[in-house]
């Protein structure tokens, strides 16, 4: 439901009240999906099967969904608009509003347009890779519980939250000479109950330097380097090998300056915009292959995870603009039809480069010895080693040069490296595309277009990195031994080629209406 208020002359008010009611995934049939419940897991060796799991059949509080479905959530809005000195050249405006979307089981966070209508999958392990379904697998007739594959988990029981986003902006608007108007805007928003995601989720995570301390089962003290090394006495949970769970914690934010100027009516017409934003949120690791394969995320709790996203662009410009040409031609018919009329139009962006570490795999695909390994230098097998920080890499950098790799070293003293880096940019992007055309009208509602369009047509060049070993840190010294700087000699933080896929082209059309 939603009403507006005009309260006085210069005074508009929106609000607005949203109920929501979203359902879970479940199976119309069967002994229904499972959930982790710590308070019934049996440690010992002699526990039963599915040891801390339960489910609809077993216990019918237990939704067959597994996660419980709240009967409504409550999403307001609100908005104002106020006309500053009652001649409607300046405006301010603001508003604020909630919105929830159900993300499906093997969605990320962040990920909250591409996945809610996908079929989710779910995982657990039991011993080694028992249990390797999905839904595509799920058959009531064994009798147990929905589980699944993949790096995603089982449901976490009692866990009824769903994503949601808080949204809010305000703008000042202003009229301008030349009838065009200006905005200054502030947008933001925050986003929680995100759905965790691989190891950020594992609850079964082996602690670092568990392996240079006695073996949990037998007393004994085990060298990490040998092949037998007995990985699975070291689990937490001793019955399972990595337990992560389906379940909401993870968090996002994003807070913008946008400024447009615009003009819609006359000869010519242009809009442009310029945003200068940040996007800061937990960083996960989407390229895990399971609880045991590490990750370039620190596992052990969200906060040291906390920086900016893949996706942020702190500066971004947009152009577009349509030039109604001058006719100069008069009193010659067939030469003004020719020459007059005709219109110009482009576009051009600029964008700042993306951030380079959560591109990257957090990590400039840096390649250790073979002796250099995170069970033997951590003593765990949760979470991989990263590069430490001796200096910070967006100093001193030469012409052309994004990044200095001789401030990445291997880490030292038994600790991992930096989990979070300075921002470092990769090479910004810029494109500017060009039309003119006419429209010759020869008879009623019949026309013909002649356009020609350059697009990039000041043929740009745009750096890439990433396209070659320009992303790569090797720390492999001679004889497979430990180098303490970057053996990598192509990595000089420059770009090796410039992007293959940004080119001038060039199209001449005719069109022909009717």
């Amino acid at each position: 439901m939603q009403d507006q208020w005009k309260t006085s002359k210069r005074l508009t008010l929106t609000l607005g009240l949203r109920f929501d009611h979203m359902g879970n995934w479940f199976p119309s049939s069967g002994p229904g999906l499972a959930v982790w419940d710590a308070s019934t897991y049996d440690n010992t060796a002699d526990a039963g099967a599915w040891t801390g799991l339960t489910w609809h059949a077993r216990d019918s509080k237990i939704p067959m969904s597994g996660f419980p479905s709240r009967a409504f959530f409550y999403e307001p809005r609100f908005g104002v608009a106020y006309d500053l000195f009652g001649n409607g050249k300046t405006v301010l405006r603001g508003g604020a509003g909630v919105y929830r979307y159900q993300l499906s089981f093997n969605s990320v966070s962040g990920d909250a347009f591409n996945d809610p209508l996908n079929m989710p999958t779910l995982v657990t392990t039991w011993g080694c890779c028992v249990g390797w379904q999905n839904f595509n697998n799920y058959n009531p007739s064994l009798g147990t519980p929905g589980l699944g594959s993949g790096p995603y988990g089982i449901l976490q029981k009692g866990d009824s939250r769903t994503p949601y986003t808080w949204t809010y902006n305000f703008t000042i608007s202003q009229r301008l000479p030349w009838r065009s108007v200006a905005e200054i805007q502030y947008s933001g928003n925050q986003s929680h109950d995100l759905m965790l995601h691989g190891p950020l989720s594992n609850i079964d995570l082996i602690p670092q330097g568990a392996f240079f301390k006695p073996d949990p089962k037998t007393g004994q003290i085990n060298d990490p380097a040998s092949p037998s090394f007995p990985v699975n006495d070291y689990y937490p949970l001793g019955n399972y090998t990595g337990i992560t769970l389906v379940g909401h914690g993870s968090y996002s934010y994003y807070n913008a300056m946008i400024l447009t100027w615009q003009k819609v009516t006359g000869r010519v017409l242009f809009t442009t915009n310029y945003a200068f934003s940040k996007v800061l949120g937990i960083r996960d690791d989407q390229s895990d292959n399971g609880p045991s394969a590490g990750t370039t995320v620190y596992p052990y709790a969200l906060a040291p995870n906390y920086g900016v996203l893949a996706w942020d662009r702190t500066h971004i410009f947009n152009a577009a603009y349509v030039v109604n040409l001058p006719g100069p031609v008069h009193g010659n018919k067939l030469l003004g039809g020719a020459v007059n009329g005709w219109i110009l139009s482009g576009i051009t962006q600029m964008q700042s480069g993306v951030p380079l570490q959560p591109n990257t795999g957090g990590t400039l695909n840096v390649q250790w010895p073979g002796n250099f390994n995170n069970q033997q230098y951590l003593g765990t097998n949760a979470v991989n080693i990263v590069p430490k920080l001796t200096c910070d890499p967006r100093s001193g950098l030469s012409q052309g040069q994004y990044f200095n790799p001789s401030c990445f070293a291997p880490p030292t003293g038994g600790a991992n490296g930096d989990f979070v880096w300075p921002y470092i940019h990769g090479p910004a992007f810029f494109n500017s595309d060009l039309a003119i055309y006419k429209d010759f009208k020869f008879k009623e509602h019949q026309k013909i277009e002649f356009r020609f369009s350059a697009f990039n047509f000041l043929n740009h060049p745009l750096p890439q990195l990433g396209v070659g070993p320009d992303l790569r840190l090797s720390f492999i010294g001679p004889n497979d031994t430990l180098a303490r700087t970057n053996q990598n000699t192509a990595t000089t933080g420059k770009p090796l080629f410039d992007s293959p896929s940004v080119r001038r082209v060039v199209e001449l059309a005719v069109k022909y209406n009717f």
